[in-house]
């Protein structure tokens, strides 16, 4: 049988080869177009922090489902606009602004009940919930650091005993209590970063990057009695 077939009218013959080639071709393009169209989607838990990278602005990002160390800085144009706006608005829920405003109380009474004048300590803090419960609050003094006066911890207010700024003795005679305005700086710390690992291939690898969200809180103590 001839490989060749000639079609009505004046129509340029065509191999049965030729067209299954191209058939094969148009079936690999449509399943490259089909794998790119169904890529891997994550879906973000929080924006914990921001930075300013090389070219534009970078988001670290904590993945539903995934633990913290695989939180990743991405650009902006990675992520959508409602998740953007949660950085500025971020609503976090009561379990993890109460577990940050035990960590803040712990760390104020440790402070407090410390030797000297003043005090210098850092407190595990979600940063999301740090600046939801800050929001539109504090003097800003350079450097990502804060002046909080009293007042200006109203929203932690539900979730700490009355007495988070003081203590007292039996006799009603104060030890010491925070001296207003509190210096606060919320940061990231970093581990890892020079350190390695095995990795699944069984060669050493660079260890991951794993960031804590941390408050570092300055304050200047002063004697306080019933009066406060």
């Amino acid at each position: 049988m001839a490989d060749k077939i000639r079609t009505r009218g004046a129509k340029p013959a065509i191999s049965y080869a030729a067209l299954h080639s191209l058939c094969n071709i148009h079936a690999e393009k449509k399943k490259q177009q089909t794998r790119k169209a169904t890529g891997k989607f994550f879906e973000a838990e929080r924006i914990i922090a921001r930075r300013n990278g090389q070219a534009k602005r970078e988001y670290l990002v904590k993945w539903i489902g995934y633990p913290t160390f695989k939180s990743s800085w991405e650009p902006e144009a990675n992520l959508n606009e409602t998740l953007l706006r949660s950085y500025n608005h971020p609503e976090p829920d009561g379990r993890r602004i109460d577990t940050c405003c035990l960590a803040f109380q712990s760390g104020i009474i440790q402070g407090i009940k410390s030797s000297g004048v003043d005090s210098h300590i850092y407190v595990p803090f979600d940063l999301d919930v740090w600046r939801y419960l800050t929001q539109d609050r504090g003097t800003a003094i350079g450097r990502g650091a804060f002046l909080l006066e009293k007042n200006e911890f109203d929203r932690f207010a539900p979730f700490l005993p009355t007495h988070r700024f003081y203590v007292m003795d039996r006799h009603g005679e104060g030890t010491t209590a925070v001296d207003f305005p509190i210096r606060v700086r919320p940061f990231l710390s970093k581990s890892g970063a020079k350190n390695f690992i095995v990795g699944e291939d069984g060669n050493l690898t660079n260890a991951p990057i794993v960031y804590s969200e941390k408050l570092s809180i300055y304050f200047v103590k002063r004697a306080c009695n019933v009066n406060i």
